[in-house]
């Protein structure tokens, strides 16, 4: 083979190497999941012809899988069970349930800044966690009540979560 073809042929394979790999371009996966909250739940724990519960809410996170679900604050006053033990209950089922995170409420703070602290530490732990969050809540020394964000990847997307507490 002449020089000048063996030039010609070294310069041409990369390139057709080059074209054969574009035809093999992947389409990028689509990434469905669905985002759930609730607000407000004041320790509804079942459900009643006004009132959806977290025995449905449970169900409703089950049946869309894959599924986020998170609660905008309020939840562990307002019901005698939730009183009761002081939010324990709400938060021990709201693991259960499936939460990722929830936001502090006004009436997170109703026993007591020790009592929250004890939920907070109580969601926290064991493989069902549930982030407690809050980004503008300060103690007195300035840094933050809660964790301001908690991170999880869901579908293979990685979502980040940002809790904030409204000044009411």
């Amino acid at each position: 083979m002449p020089a000048d073809s063996l030039k010609r042929l070294l310069l041409i394979l990369p390139l057709l190497a080059l074209v054969s790999c574009a035809g093999h371009v992947r389409e990028p996966e689509a990434f469905r999941f669905t985002i759930l909250y609730t607000a407000d739940t004041h320790g509804h724990v079942a459900s009643s012809p006004d009132t959806i519960g977290l025995d449905q809410v449970a169900g409703v996170k089950k049946a869309l899988e894959p599924a986020l679900l998170l609660d905008a604050g309020d939840f562990s006053d307002g019901t005698p069970q939730a009183v009761l033990g002081k939010g324990e209950d709400m938060v021990a089922l709201m693991k259960k349930a499936g939460y990722f995170a929830a936001a502090l409420g006004n009436h997170e703070f109703t026993y007591g800044r020790d009592v929250l602290s004890q939920r907070m530490a109580q969601a926290a732990e064991g493989p069902d966690s549930m982030a407690v969050l809050s980004a503008n809540v300060t103690k007195p020394d300035g840094g933050t009540l809660a964790a301001p964000f908690a991170r999880t990847t869901l579908a293979g997307v990685t979502i980040c979560v940002y809790g904030l507490t409204t000044p009411e």
